[in-house]
């Protein structure tokens, strides 16, 4: 991955500055800048520093969005999100943590029965998943994996990592369960201090076919930001699809 090509370029300059008897400081910029590079890599998913990542339809010509909740399922606001969907006939993609999945049972079954997908976003979205061992995320969406699997008979082939926090670790992982890491290219901001108008204003000021939006269904925010966002789709001719349908790929094993 790009990581590899900075290290590499490192390296090269290190020796260059080696080979020339650079100053201390332009060794202390050197070691800067690798790890703003680095930080930056591991938190920006877009940048594919660590992975392969997929965030917007490859089609150039597209009247598709494709709407993605993280974070639940949550038995208040999770129900809600999908009368909306139905009410407006768009389909969407819920990247469910694996023990909500386990305490909610019913509603992941509903996300199913309804026609969207479900992806993998860990089992427990802990602060510390950035942290773990290559094993210890692997037994992560194992765990997942297996909780939805179990609930419905289905085996998750999309991952979006808790945070959006990828490292070798994390993309040693995905590579051993053969996942498809999914991104987004308009993040709404929804868990932060903004008001559902400035949220909604952040969305639609870059709203196109083609995109991939990133919402939270766990709180009243995002249910005020989804109502409008769906009527302002449906208005200018975008559907609602499911992320696997707007990016080309299976959602699930077998």
């Amino acid at each position: 991955m790009k990581h590899r090509y900075v290290i590499l370029s490192v390296a090269v300059l290190a020796i260059a500055f080696f080979l020339l008897k650079a100053p201390w400081w332009a060794w202390a910029l050197l070691v800067a800048v690798w790890l703003v590079v680095a930080v930056a890599g591991s938190s920006l998913l877009r940048w594919q520093y660590h992975l392969p990542v997929l965030f917007r339809s490859p089609r150039e010509h597209d009247d598709r969005v494709a709407i993605t909740f993280d974070d639940g399922p949550d038995p208040v606001i999770t129900p809600q999100v999908l009368k909306l969907l139905a009410d407006h006939g768009a389909k969407a993609t819920f990247f469910c943590i694996g023990k909500r999945a386990q305490a909610h049972p019913g509603i992941v079954k509903d996300i199913i029965g309804q026609g969207h997908t479900v992806g993998n976003h860990g089992f427990s979205h802990s602060n510390t998943f950035g942290f773990k061992s290559t094993g210890a995320v692997i037994k992560e969406l194992q765990d997942s994996e297996r909780t939805v699997q179990e609930l419905t008979g289905l085996r998750m082939r999309l991952f979006r990592p808790p945070f959006g926090v990828t490292n070798p670790q994390i993309a040693r992982a995905v590579a051993a369960q053969e996942l498809v890491c999914v991104g987004w290219s308009i993040r709404s901001l929804d868990t932060t201090r903004r008001s559902a108008d400035q949220v909604w204003k952040r969305v639609v000021r870059r709203l196109k076919g083609g995109e991939v939006v990133l919402l939270h269904d766990t709180g009243e925010k995002c249910v005020e930001v989804l109502e409008r966002l769906l009527s302002f789709m449906r208005a200018n001719d975008l559907s609602g699809v499911p992320v696997d349908q707007l990016l080309g790929i299976k959602p699930f094993r077998g």
